[in-house]
């Protein structure tokens, strides 16, 4: 609930679009920009064999 003094998780999920089975996720600090965590991001995935990624982000 709103004001309560929880921690905040951020989750970072991948997962195919036509099978919408998870591919990879990952725990995200709160206080990072958003360009900093796609950067990092995209360089802890580049093991996957991708051909187009989308992010969808909010």
């Amino acid at each position: 609930m709103e004001g309560d003094d929880l921690p905040q998780i951020n989750l970072a999920l991948l997962y195919g679009e036509i099978s919408r089975q998870p591919v990879y996720y990952r725990k995200l600090p709160g206080n990072i920009t958003d360009v900093k965590l796609v950067k990092n991001l995209l360089k802890d995935i580049n093991f996957l064999p991708l051909r187009k990624l989308s992010f969808i982000m909010y």
